[in-house]
């Protein structure tokens, strides 16, 4: 009895270790910084100078060359929203990590450059996520507490007579409401317990028969 007892045990375990952990991670972030600095310079006095720029001249021997720089994020605010929010869903055993319930709400930067996630970890407490745009480009940082955004890539543009550079997009959003939905399914194994019981009974009643 006591060793067919045994075997429904580990035959118990070994179903409830094939269990996955999943969670989900119910997010609304609103965007608390944008940022993309710019450097630029020409010759002469710069005909026009965009919103968010400063610019300075230095006199030449032959020439007046101007030389700018700024911050050109107040200018991106309507490519990233002010509130972003759906769900994240992590299966920690198939290292599954499922982005497609978060909305953007018409941010197409944030959601379509997003990519497939280099690190991703979860449990009940939250989460991290970790997405490369690529060697020096910059990338996603996710977790529970908040979304930075990063793209290092070189935007060259001319406005009049002075050419820019724009470098370092930053765009960051911290977590205004945060529901973790950690599920925890009854073991597999569970639902053979009662078949392993049954079986351990019928067996007791054939032995004190054949005593009797």
């Amino acid at each position: 009895m006591f060793k067919s007892l045994a075997c429904a045990v580990a035959l118990c375990s070994a179903t409830a270790a094939a269990d996955a952990a999943i969670y989900r991670y119910d997010v609304t972030m609103e965007r608390t910084y944008i940022s993309y600095p710019v450097w630029g310079d020409g010759f002469d006095a710069p005909e026009i100078v965009p919103d968010g720029v400063s610019c300075s001249l230095t006199d030449g021997i032959d020439y007046v060359y101007h030389s700018c720089s700024g911050d050109l994020g107040p200018l991106y605010e309507d490519e990233f929203a002010e509130v972003i929010s759906g769900s994240f869903v992590i299966d920690t055993d198939a290292q599954n990590f499922d982005f497609s319930g978060f909305d953007c709400f018409g941010s197409g930067v944030l959601c379509g450059n997003r990519g497939t996630p280099s690190y991703f970890s979860g449990d009940e407490n939250g989460f991290n996520f970790t997405s490369l745009l690529g060697a020096g480009a910059g990338g996603y940082l996710v977790s529970h507490e908040g979304l930075s955004y990063q793209d290092d890539n070189d935007l060259p543009f001319s406005v009049g007579n002075t050419y820019y550079s724009a470098v370092g997009l930053d765009v960051r959003y911290t977590t205004t409401m945060l529901d973790i939905i950690a599920p925890v399914p009854l073991p597999a194994g569970m639902l053979l317990l009662p078949s392993a019981l049954a079986l351990l009974g019928l067996r007791r009643r054939r032995s004190s028969n054949r005593t009797i």
